[in-house]
């Protein structure tokens, strides 16, 4: 066993999915601390008092302009990422392909622009824990442990 209680940063990310089944992500600014110029699901930090669920809904509504209805909204799995930079972050993902409203660029200050991406074939530029996200929506897998050493990882690896 090892030192003191864990710490981490939890994620709400919410895969708005059009009926053609492409994924709307943002593309980071060249100024971002995190993901510059990359492609990342929509999403972001949990605030203190807010559920993951609703935080999804907030992420969409301020990066992209949409409003979900928690009844639109489904969860589909938990990823445990490790960032190369350090640090575990715990990501909530859900789904929704209905809102309402017109997905727009609601962050210019942050995003460069929304683009939609097939989640099998995404660009180059996609952020790892993007991908490792899109992969797991995928498959249907619950769980994803991206980042981790072996010893890290444990059995459940």
């Amino acid at each position: 066993m090892t030192g003191g209680r864990y710490r981490l940063i939890c994620d709400a990310i919410m895969l708005l999915v059009r009926a053609d089944g492409r994924v709307l992500c943002v593309r980071k600014n060249a100024q971002a601390e995190h993901a510059s110029s990359q492609l990342t699901a929509v999403g972001g930090h949990l605030e203190d008092g807010e559920a993951v669920d609703a935080a999804a809904r907030r992420e969409a509504r301020e990066e992209a302009g949409v409003d979900v209805a928690p009844r639109d909204q489904e969860f589909v799995g938990l990823a445990h990422y490790n960032s190369p930079q350090g640090g575990g972050r715990l990501g909530a993902v859900f789904t929704a392909q209905v809102w309402s409203g017109e997905v727009r660029n609601a962050e210019p200050d942050k995003h460069e622009a929304v683009v939609w991406v097939d989640p099998a074939r995404p660009p180059a530029d996609c952020h790892p824990y993007t991908l490792a996200i899109f992969e797991m929506y995928r498959t249907g897998a619950l769980y994803l442990s991206l980042g981790w050493t072996t010893e890290q990882a444990g059995a459940a690896r």
